[in-house]
């Protein structure tokens, strides 16, 4: 088998390049380039780490360094001037750029506040990451890789890279993390995360596994045992409407921009609580707004609170579910049980709620089977769900019966559980996690990570699931204890 080429963007951990070697073959010559990122000061101390080390991973792991070369730099302003991108890669270009913007809290208060200046961000950004996609052009000329490995679809920082690539036809693999899912893209789409094509690869998946069914933070709704939920149906009318917030700054176009009826979260929220601001007529008995548990983190709190304080409907009593309460803390003790409305946009509530057989009203595509969420055509239609409990309740009442929904949904969730590595593979990764994590270097590469790293290159190429527009997932491999 002849050797390939295979360039792997940085990530500033020892693990993620050892799940990296797993979806090469032995004999492939790996080159690590620290490209742009969002980890660029983590990126800088990993390669002067690896560079120390430089000998011993080029004789036994075919593994090498790459510089961008100055001379490079002149060949990059050319490509610049007769840059074309095709149409796919022009609407995954346009979402990039405002997933960029919103990243930064400061950058995105300006782009919220003031309408003016979102087209000026926007050419900024835009024109940042097209110099962005000519270097990475003028990287894969030079090297003429086989294949390049990314740790994200998403942003500028990764995804001019992406759109570098298959621009050039060449294939890309994304490894989410050395825990995570891995992927592959070997053509144009119109966004690259897994989101948008995950609800029709979880149907091909082979692999029957059992696992907990649980929510992902600690006052996840399913891990709410105080509370009794009923499915709002034509007959049983919904009692309670629930908005499931996001983080602002996280991806927001991460499925079918065109199905979005809002260009961003932030947007959706204010115009949810504008809806309900001027609602003269309350139909629902409770109206809860529940913060994502991430809030904090992404350093949001002040935009949720100006948000929640221009809220002044004195019919409505809106109540806020933060990161530390969970739902039943909000309803009356005397009566947990609501039949509620849950609204979102992507959020994986879709098929969390749906593992118990309920509905959400998602504004978007949202994570989870198609069958489990109801996505209104417009915003006329969606703010009717918002005003009218009764119209709400009938489009839920339209889709699939709960058994379906829970069924589908557990079948969804036990998909993306496949595609994370486990028993040894996942032993063997956590052995060298602690070698360099992202500030956190404790050791240089010794025999013991050499030797693993190796062993995992070694391994045979995973399995795929590939649908046939040219996305696929990789099914780690079992490894056999010697």
């Amino acid at each position: 088998m002849s050797s390939k080429v295979v360039l792997i963007h940085a990530h500033p951990t020892t693990s993620f390049i050892g799940r990296c070697l797993t979806l090469v073959n032995k004999e492939d010559d790996c080159i690590i380039y620290n490209g742009y990122s969002n980890h660029k000061f983590e990126n800088n101390k990993f390669l002067k780490w690896l560079l120390k080390n430089e000998k011993l991973l080029a004789r036994d792991l075919k593994l090498s360094f790459y510089f961008f070369k100055k001379n490079l730099f002149f060949k990059t302003i050319r490509e610049l001037s007769k840059l074309k991108i095709g149409k796919q890669n022009k609407l995954y270009l346009r979402d990039i750029v405002i997933d960029s913007i919103l990243k930064n809290n400061k950058i995105a208060n300006l782009y919220y506040s003031y309408s003016y200046l979102k087209r000026f961000l926007k050419i900024i950004f835009t024109f940042y990451a097209k110099i962005l996609i000519c270097k990475y052009k003028i990287v894969i000329n030079d090297l003429k890789p086989d294949l390049i490995i990314l740790s994200h679809p998403t942003y500028v920082s990764y995804g001019t890279f992406l759109i570098a690539a298959t621009e050039k036809n060449v294939n890309v693999n994304i490894v989410a993390g050395a825990f995570s899912y891995s992927y592959l893209i070997s053509n144009k789409f119109q966004t690259y995360h897994i989101t948008k094509f995950a609800k029709y690869l979880y149907k091909k998946n082979p692999i029957k596994i059992s696992i907990p069914i649980s929510g992902q933070a600690s006052n996840a709704i399913l891990n709410d045992l105080k509370l009794k939920i009923i499915r709002p149906t034509k007959i049983i009318t919904a009692d309670t409407l629930i908005i499931c917030s996001h983080c602002f700054g996280d991806n927001n176009h991460v499925s079918e921009t065109s199905k979005m009826l809002f260009e961003n979260y932030y947007e959706w929220l204010k115009k949810t609580l504008e809806m309900i601001n001027n609602t003269t007529i309350p139909k629902y008995k409770n109206y809860i707004l529940k913060l994502h548990p991430f809030m904090k983190m992404y350093g949001e709190t002040k935009i949720y609170e100006k948000m929640i304080k221009s809220f002044h409907n004195k019919k409505i009593n809106l109540k806020v579910c933060y990161e530390n309460q969970k739902l039943s803390d909000l309803i009356p003790s005397g009566s947990r049980e609501i039949t509620p409305i849950f609204v979102t946009v992507h959020g994986s509530i879709c098929h969390e709620l749906g593992s118990l057989g309920l509905p959400v009203v998602a504004c978007g595509i949202a994570q989870g089977p198609l069958i489990s969420q109801y996505n209104p055509s417009s915003i006329s239609e969606y703010e009717r769900i918002i005003k009218d409990n009764q119209y709400a309740s009938l489009c839920l009442d339209n889709l699939k019966d709960s058994l379906t929904i829970r069924k589908e949904s557990i079948a969804y969730q036990s998909f993306y559980k496949s595609l994370q590595p486990n028993g040894l593979l996942k032993d063997k990764l956590y052995q060298i996690r602690d070698y360099f994590y992202f500030n956190s270097s404790t050791k240089k590469v010794d025999y013991r990570c050499n030797k693993i790293l190796l062993e995992l290159k070694n391994l045979k190429p995973p399995s795929k699931i590939m649908l046939e527009n040219g996305f696929g997932v990789f099914i780690p491999n079992n490894i056999e204890e010697n």
